[in-house]
């Protein structure tokens, strides 16, 4: 029996026909100099990238908010009152489907190129809707402005945690938060500006030069490292039945929504097959997720943690929630306080101006401190307060006590933006920020498309049954058919067009009134239910240090025995594996490779510790064993357990697996060292992946540490 050492070669590029998980894709045929420390970048370059990010941030959510103040005076102008909601509806709810699509296209083709295509698309749809003839015109140019913002939104917070560590980003999504809140108040102001003096349009004209400077600024100055993927690996990498079965789901289940009670009764057929199939459909989308997809939209993995449950439900009801502030407020302002469309947008300020504050409060604290869930706490709090006070808004409601609660309910409004994400990025490993990202931002845009269709729809409803208050009042019956479910979103300055009559004048204001009340009711419980999940959010505090996303297999070295092979008896040679890292914060650096073993025999395993250009081995005495026996693993998939993974691009029938093991180590004691350990029957140079729902737990003390020849 006789001992040899193993050789650790240079890096071996995987064949062409093998296409990238979600993790890997950033860093696929780049070698282990993805742990170095990033660039040093110089700060003209930081302040221009940053530039960039916030322009491209801050014209994706103006154009979320600056249709509420001009929707009516828009929906007038083209004759349409029924598109009221889908002016505002169509853009957000574009805006939610799109997200993860842009994540996985930025993770195949890189930051760079993905950005400028959204930027394109942006400017390119903004100039449709500003020569829109007809609503049908209007509400398509909205729909891909709103796929562009979606991706606009979602890679300048992907960018931001790819250039900066946990504390750092927390910084800047505070000020991330300040642009979006900034955005959100200027927009109102700006629509109702441009729809009293000027011209609706210019609500989307605007658009046009500041998304051309953060095109600039993106192409000459934006640098994250990304190497090339040929377009036909990307697209093949593309989940596209999970693209087509989101769409389908959301399309019909908000289609249904809408349409019930207002164009067509809840009973019909037509809004039962709508909210049928769409059900359907989600069902469909989640199962494809699960256990179809080689790369998914949206990581189920995410979900087993309880953890992530809890934040991303505060994120979903936190979107349903404060959206509602932003669009359906002007409402009131126009309606019972007979506010002209430029001054219900100043009215929004407060809303805008405390929640501004408070996620730019909430950043620097976070920086500060490096712990995000009190703030989350409070944030919760804050927003069921706010918005339970909007309940006692009424026809005889005064101008200062509405902006008085407006700017409460901001509060708890703005604390709750950057705060959840902080806190699922704090949850995985660099390398799954991207997707952990898209799938928080595509939760709160989905809520918060829901959100602008369910708020109408309850409105709609609500003013159907103020028709007997009105007829009560002796309001004329063209004047009340202004005011029903179907027509009331499009005709809120009616109020102000009875003054000669204080009686009918009283019964509309009223009427608008009532109709929001169930409208705030039913956020407000919402907001409580986001308090409630808020509470089973585990603390952590945040890391100083910043890791680049390290790929689950690192594709810079192999190992080989030297002088010969070990031959398993059905002839599969076990010559190469591949090394694997794990990707933990304040471990870059400290990589593990696998042990093979066939028939009892033992390959040594080592690890290795990089150190510039030197590497370190010593011996590895202990691990966890994963049996799963009779396992095999068709096509690519993903085991992401305790932050480590590997992948496998062949069919291979598994013997069993060495798994992880926590353990304490010179050098590394602040995170603990992952050991990793793999027994296979492998072909020459496969990658190696092992399902998680496939593997069971079984312990060993020890193992030999011998080359047998």
């Amino acid at each position: 029996m006789e001992q040899q050492e193993l050789q650790i070669l240079p890096v071996t590029t995987p064949g062409k026909d093998e296409i990238p998980h979600a993790g890997q894709r950033e860093g696929i045929e780049q070698d282990v100099s993805m742990v170095e420390e990033r660039r040093k970048r110089s700060k003209v370059r930081l302040i221009a990238i940053i530039t960039a990010l916030f322009l491209s941030l801050f014209v994706s959510a103006l154009d979320a908010t600056i249709v509420a103040t001009a929707a009516p005076t828009i929906s007038r102008d083209l004759s349409s009152a029924a598109g009221y909601t889908w002016i505002g509806g169509a853009y957000l709810l574009a805006n939610a489907a799109s997200g993860p699509i842009w994540a996985s296209l930025s993770d195949i083709w890189g930051r760079k190129l993905i950005m400028l295509v959204a930027l394109a698309l942006f400017f390119v749809s903004s100039a449709v809707c500003a020569s829109a003839k007809t609503m049908q015109e209007l509400i398509i140019g909205r729909a891909f402005q709103g796929a562009a913002g979606g991706g606009l939104i979602l890679l300048v917070h992907v960018c931001i945690s790819d250039l900066f560590s946990l504390r750092e980003r927390s910084l800047l999504m505070g000020f991330a938060e300040g642009i979006w809140a900034l955005a959100g108040g200027v927009g109102p102001v700006l629509g109702g500006l441009f729809a009293s003096l000027v011209s609706w349009r210019w609500c989307f004209y605007i658009n046009l030069p500041i998304s051309g400077v953060a095109s600039i600024l993106v192409l000459l100055f934006l640098d994250i490292r990304h190497e090339h993927t040929s377009f036909l690996r990307g697209i093949r990498a593309i989940d596209w039945l999970g693209i087509v079965t989101f769409l389908a789901c959301t399309l019909l289940l908000l289609l249904g929504l809408d349409f019930g009670g207002v164009l067509f009764p809840w009973s019909s057929p037509k809004i039962i097959v709508l909210l049928t199939i769409g059900t359907a459909m989600l069902f469909v989308f989640i199962y494809s997720e699960a256990k179809v997809a080689k790369y998914p939209l949206i990581p189920m993995a995410l979900f087993k943690h309880a953890t992530n449950v809890a934040v991303l439900s505060v994120v979903f009801l936190h979107g349903f929630v404060f959206i509602a502030g932003e669009y359906y407020m002007p409402l009131f302002f126009q309606s019972v306080l007979e506010a002209s469309p430029l001054r219900s947008g100043l009215l929004l300020l407060p809303f805008i101006v405390t929640g501004a504050l408070a996620g730019v409060g909430c950043g620097v604290i976070m920086h500060k401190t490096g712990r995000f869930r009190p703030i989350i706490w409070i944030g919760t709090l804050l927003l069921t307060i706010g918005f339970g006070l909007f309940i006692a808004f009424s026809a005889t409601t005064s101008t200062a006590m509405a902006a008085g609660f407006v700017a409460i309910g901001g509060l708890g409004s703005g604390v709750l933006f950057e705060a959840p994400l902080i806190a699922i990025q704090s949850q995985v490993q660099q390398c799954d920020v991207a997707s952990a990202t898209a799938t928080l931002t595509f939760i709160r845009n989905i809520a918060v498309a829901v959100s602008t269709i369910v708020g109408g729809t309850i409105i709609q409803n609500s003013m159907d049954g103020q028709a007997s208050l009105l007829r009560d009042a002796g309001v004329p019956q063209h004047i009340r058919e202004l005011l029903d479910g179907e027509n009331a979103l499009a005709n809120v300055m009616v109020p102000s067009t009875l003054g000669s009559n204080p009686k009918w004048e009283y019964a509309a204001k009223q009427a608008f009134a009532y109709a929001m009340r169930n409208m705030w009711i039913t956020y407000t419980v919402l907001a409580f239910l986001s308090f409630v999940a808020s509470l089973f959010i585990k603390s952590a505090v945040l890391s100083t240090d910043h890791h680049k996303a390290i790929p689950k297999v690192a594709h810079g070295f192999w190992l080989e025995a030297r002088q010969s092979t070990i031959q398993h008896d059905l002839n599969h040679v076990a010559e190469m594996v591949a090394m694997l890292s794990t990707g933990q914060e304040g471990l870059d650096g400290e990589f593990f490779e696998p042990t093979v073993r066939l028939r009892g025999v033992w390959i040594r395993r080592i690890l290795s510790r990089h150190d510039g250009n030197h590497f370190s081995r010593e011996l590895e005495r202990r691990s966890l064993e994963f049996d799963a026996t009779g396992c095999n693993v068709e096509a690519e998939a993903k085991i992401d357990v305790d932050n480590v993974a590997c992948v496998v691009n062949h069919n291979i029938s598994i013997v069993s697996v060495l798994e992880l093991q926590q353990e304490a180590d010179d050098g590394v004691r602040s995170h603990g060292l992952y050991k990793v350990g793999a027994r296979f029957l492998v072909p020459d140079g496969v990658f190696i992946t092992i399902p998680r729902d496939k593997v069971v737990i079984k312990t060993i003390d020890s193992f030999a540490a011998q080359h047998v020849t």
